[in-house]
């Protein structure tokens, strides 16, 4: 009843990093992408897993990935801070494994 109103976003606990001690660390930068990608399902009005078929879920996943990754960019151009890198989709794919093994090694 209450997420018939409103927009629900769950981000598991595996991915919050340890330390927020950089824009330029691959965690954090993961985390915020992770955050950005959840809230592009949110404000496309994206439906679950179990109410669509597999090219449809893979379709709102591909374009919340494009969503994501676009906003993050943008932030990154408008800081102009040296050093700082755009994300790239290599950097994302690293990322994840990573994620999934710290989630996996929690669960034991």
């Amino acid at each position: 009843m209450f997420r018939n109103n409103r927009e629900i976003i769950v981000i598991s606990e595996h991915i919050v990093p340890s330390s927020f001690s950089g824009e330029d660390e691959s965690d954090v930068r993961y985390f915020i992408y992770v955050v950005l990608h959840e809230v592009a399902h949110a404000i496309s009005n994206d439906k679950s897993k179990s109410e669509v078929s597999p090219e449809v879920y893979q379709g709102q996943e591909e374009r919340a990935d494009r969503l994501a990754l676009k906003w993050f960019n943008a932030h990154i151009d408008e800081k102009r801070i040296p050093g700082l890198p755009r994300m790239t989709v290599e950097e994302i794919r690293q990322s994840q494994p990573i994620s999934k093994r710290v989630q996996q090694i929690t669960e034991i």
